[in-house]
């Protein structure tokens, strides 16, 4: 029989980071986060009340997870439904013999475009799939990371002040396609959310939830939409990445132009390289690596490359330290139209030590 942990309290808030004033360069320190670790675990075909776990999304609203015999998805629902809500997620499974990945991006909005008055978008929630195939296959197994961003409504300038949450998930489940007794399925999955200092955080556990102080977090948002808002969108506030240095966004308009990542390191002379994994599509080649080293001369790392449409996973080392970052980052900026050219960047940054 499983001990279930005793139980605590948690205090949450809602995480609002203020947009700087126009040319600010004030670097955003890493801070506490909050930790959420989900199970679903149920096996011999006894899943009714252990199918599904919900977790919060600070600032943005809460999501499950979900593994039920003909169904296994992640899924957000948003309080703010005018707002523009992303989940991006790259899975990573077996196909056809080969190792693939895949980036999927699920989005909840009202507005269908920047200029529409007209409601015309989603619905309340949406969700990430586990399975290949539907129906869903006697056998899954998966790992995957993903990103939940919030900015504006899309028929406003865009303005992203909510700390995107962050998650890892990895997956299993067998006997699905023959007798509900030989059916098993275990999820598990981690969530991180970066916090203000002040926020204090104790461990609380119930059922498959389990919510506790995380590591050091910082985070970012970069968003524009429309040639004219862009001119004031160019470059994001800096993050902190202790003992490294400080990491912003940029994303100019212009056709030809991308969005990219930059590191100014505090020492030039002892600064950080980083083993860079970009995820854009679907399939065996959806992900290249690339090697950055800090310029002696000018201290800075990078510029490094955003996908257009996809993700970025970064592992930057120096003095010991160790920071990891993800990125999930979108853009269109060669319509004729300017106004609908857009950018939306999220980025968030998990230090520990080396």
């Amino acid at each position: 029989m499983r001990r279930r942990p005793r139980l605590g309290c948690v205090v949450l808030a809602v995480v609002v980071l203020p947009a700087p004033p126009a040319g600010a360069q004030v670097a955003d320190a890493a801070t506490t986060s909050l930790r959420q670790d989900v199970t679903v675990a149920w096996r011999d075909g006894r899943a009714p009340g252990r199918d599904r776990e919900s977790f919060a999304i600070p600032g943005i609203g809460s999501g499950e997870v979900v593994c039920r015999r003909d169904a296994a998805f992640i899924r957000m629902r948003p309080t703010d439904t005018a707002a523009e809500t992303s989940m991006w997620s790259t899975l990573l499974q077996r196909k056809g013999g080969a190792d693939v990945a895949a980036v999927h991006n699920a989005r909840v909005y009202t507005f269908s475009t920047p200029t529409s008055q007209t409601a015309r978008g989603t619905g309340p929630a949406a969700h990430e799939g586990l399975n290949q195939r539907r129906p869903l296959e006697d056998r899954g197994e998966g790992r995957a990371f993903g990103l939940i961003s919030q900015r504006s409504a899309r028929n406003v300038p865009a303005a992203g002040a909510v700390s995107p949450t962050s998650f890892t998930l990895q997956w299993r489940w067998t006997g699905f396609a023959g007798s509900a007794r030989d059916a098993r399925c275990r999820v598990t999955a981690t969530f991180l959310t970066r916090l203000p200092a002040e926020t204090p955080v104790r461990t609380v556990a119930s059922g498959g939830l389990v919510r506790r102080p995380g590591p050091a977090v910082s985070a970012l948002n970069l968003n524009w939409r429309g040639d004219a808002d862009a001119a004031a969108n160019l470059v994001s506030r800096p993050i902190t990445l202790p003992y490294l240095g400080t990491l912003s966004a940029t994303c100019p308009p212009g056709r030809g132009s991308r969005p990219a990542l930059t590191l100014k390191a505090d020492r030039a002379d002892l600064g950080p390289a980083a083993t860079v994994l970009t995820y854009e599509g679907e399939g065996p080649d959806a992900v290249t690596s690339t090697r950055y080293a800090t310029d002696p001369g000018t201290g800075q790392l990078g510029p490094v490359p955003l996908p257009v449409n996809g993700m970025l996973r970064a592992t930057i080392t120096g003095s010991s330290r160790t920071v990891e970052v993800v990125a999930s980052s979108i853009r269109k900026t060669n319509d004729p139209d300017g106004a609908d050219n857009f950018c939306e960047i999220a980025v968030q940054a998990v230090s520990g030590a080396g």
